[in-house]
């Protein structure tokens, strides 16, 4: 899945007065995770109410899978806020997972090769960003630009200078926070056309890392 920030109605959730922490997920988050990446990727109108549980499902097992063999060349950050109990007397409030990035080390690209072409061809690696996702009702609240900081400051650690991820150019919102943040147009890549069809175009952005480079978006 590329990265995703499809629009979205007002949030409701009102996080923008809650302290909002991005950590490395556990396989204990598997299944909120899956709530929020299958809630951001997909729909449930029409047919997509029917194949929700089971995209949901997929997306579940994918991401225990990916948890448990996590190495130091992968991380997945979550955004978790803790509402404040109404009551002082009560106990706390469970943690939400507001949305998610994951960052990883992949094969560099030679000019003009998808990934899944390219990867048996290279041997050096760059940092790639992909599942970026908030939930519905806590989107335009800045955790988006919190999650894209983490990732750049874990590929500082990793010692690289420029970062990668994909975004479809029809997603306006996504774009948006990208330029915000300095990603630029790497590259157009190339798509299989239909005579009765033809996708989007998916965009590769990339963004040079410096000492001195932040994320300025929101």
């Amino acid at each position: 899945m590329s990265s995703s920030l499809p629009p979205s109605p007002p949030a409701q959730f009102g996080v923008s007065q809650l302290p909002v922490s991005i950590r490395p997920a556990r396989l204990a988050d598997a299944a909120e995770l899956a709530d929020v990446l299958a809630s951001s990727f997909y729909s449930r109108q029409g047919w997509g109410r029917w194949l929700y549980p089971l995209l949901r499902l997929g997306i579940h097992e994918d991401v225990k899978t990916r948890l448990k063999a996590r190495g130091e060349d992968y991380v997945c950050f979550i955004a978790v806020a803790v509402p404040a109990p109404a009551d002082p007397a009560a106990p706390p409030a469970s943690p939400r997972l507001l949305g998610t990035a994951e960052i990883s080390l992949r094969p560099s690209l030679p000019t003009g090769l998808p990934w899944s072409i390219a990867w048996p061809m290279v041997r050096s690696r760059q940092p790639y960003i992909s599942n970026l996702a908030v939930r519905p009702d806590c989107r335009r609240q800045g955790i988006a630009g919190q999650l894209l900081a983490a990732c750049e400051q874990t590929a500082r650690m990793w010692r690289c200078q420029t970062l990668y991820l994909h975004v479809m150019d029809d997603n306006a919102a996504a774009r948006r926070l990208y330029t915000r943040g300095g990603y630029q147009l790497h590259r157009t890549e190339p798509h299989l056309q239909t005579w009765f069809w033809q996708p989007p175009k998916r965009l590769l952005l990339r963004k040079p890392l410096t000492a001195s480079t932040r994320f300025s978006g929101s």
